[in-house]
């Protein structure tokens, strides 16, 4: 019998504790194994996510905050930490993000399973953001994936989330594109687009 792949999230997060719980839990049902790259929260982001170790986020490592956002750090962690973690698939993955596997899969973990199976190295994602629609909407204290109805699809160009990768042994790029498109040697990329739904914000206030 084949054994199961293992499927390692790459989450980095700063400040994230409107979306971590949910994005955790959200992955461990999906059959997804979490490693968190803390880039010094201050608020409860690192005790919420403490609850899920060796329960699904299988590390928390710190990321120094230099005084502003760096995302080029925050991948090149990334693109090191896929050098040396026991996975056969990566997935580049924001806490404000919550994934699926389209029809008929019903998890994550099932539909990459088969993209591999297949001969595929990666998977490109369809984004479709979801937003308050009044000063009034506040989703920051209730299930905002439940709750909130109103998105748009974004898909300036083809291929522009491909988040999902084969572990190939290759070194990997993530920085060129600002974590968007994986980049590797002789990438094949699966032929139906899995799903991302993207909470940019969840309230008027969290906005700003």
């Amino acid at each position: 019998m084949k054994n199961k792949l293992r499927i390692i999230s790459l989450l980095a997060v700063r400040n994230e504790e409107h979306y971590i719980k949910k994005c955790i839990e959200h992955l461990i049902s999906q059959g997804i194994d979490i490693f968190i790259i803390d880039n010094d929260s201050s608020d409860s982001t690192v005790a919420i996510a403490e609850k899920f170790l060796n329960n699904g986020v299988i590390h928390i490592e710190s990321l120094p905050y230099e005084g502003s956002f760096d995302l080029v750090a925050q991948l090149a962690l990334k693109e090191r930490l896929c050098r040396s973690l026991d996975a056969d698939w990566f997935i580049h993955h924001d806490a404000d993000e919550i994934r699926f596997a389209p029809h008929p899969y019903k998890t994550l973990h099932e539909g990459i399973s088969d993209v591999d199976a297949e001969g595929f190295s990666a998977v490109n994602f369809d984004e479709f953001v979801f937003l308050p629609t009044s000063r009034e909407d506040s989703f920051e204290t209730t299930d905002y994936v439940n709750d909130m109805q109103y998105y748009y699809y974004f898909a300036p160009k083809k291929f522009r989330r491909i988040n999902a990768w084969k572990n190939t042994g290759q070194d990997i790029d993530l920085c060129s594109s600002g974590g968007h498109k994986v980049k590797f040697d002789n990438i094949r990329i699966f032929n139906k687009n899995f799903i991302l739904r993207h909470y940019i914000f969840l309230s008027y206030n969290h906005a700003c």
